[in-house]
């Protein structure tokens, strides 16, 4: 999750910490070897117990818009297995208010963008970026292990555009 589709993906998933210790184990396209429209890449890193974007991309070759769906769904690891909990589809730009919130503004003016989503097809970086879970607007994430998968489709075709997944680990004190 770099740059803000990444992230905020990944923010949905660990979106919901209020001032609890997320630790970020995986974020990746959900199919590496696939060519999708759109694209993550990053590097992250760890300063005293604080989690990092060093270097995050997203590049996009389709304007990210409400022509995109987006459907999220969270997964608990329990007994050894992911157990399914809760999914959610919508608008791309609806998710984003709906499950980031400030977090999502927050990255975005740090890629350098002027306004919140709609974003127009092109390339954003982000650098050194720290990673503030408390700004979430979602906070309702069980404790523990958490994988959360985050599709984007085109909403006439249901072509995919892009995926991300990602683990996270929540413990509330």
């Amino acid at each position: 999750m770099d740059l803000i589709v990444k992230i905020l993906s990944i923010m949905c998933v660990a979106g919901f910490i209020e001032a609890s210790p997320v630790h970020i184990e995986r974020i990746e396209m959900c199919d590496p070897n696939k060519d999708y429209p759109i694209k993550w890449a990053k590097k992250m890193k760890e300063e005293n117990g604080v989690q990092i974007v060093e270097e995050g991309s997203l590049t996009t070759s389709v304007d990210m818009d409400d022509n995109i769906m987006n459907n999220v769904k969270i997964f608990s690891w329990e007994d050894d297995k992911w157990r399914f909990l809760i999914s959610k589809e919508d608008k791309l730009c609806k998710m984003i208010e709906d499950f980031t919130g400030d977090f999502a503004s927050d990255m975005e003016k740090a890629a350098g963008l002027t306004k919140s989503c709609p974003y127009p097809k092109g390339h954003y970086t982000v650098k050194n970026y720290i990673l503030d879970f408390s700004r979430f607007k979602y906070k309702n994430f069980p404790d523990g292990k958490v994988k959360l998968v985050s599709e984007y489709n085109d909403k006439k075709t249901g072509e995919q555009l892009g995926c991300i997944e990602a683990e996270f680990s929540l413990k509330r004190t």
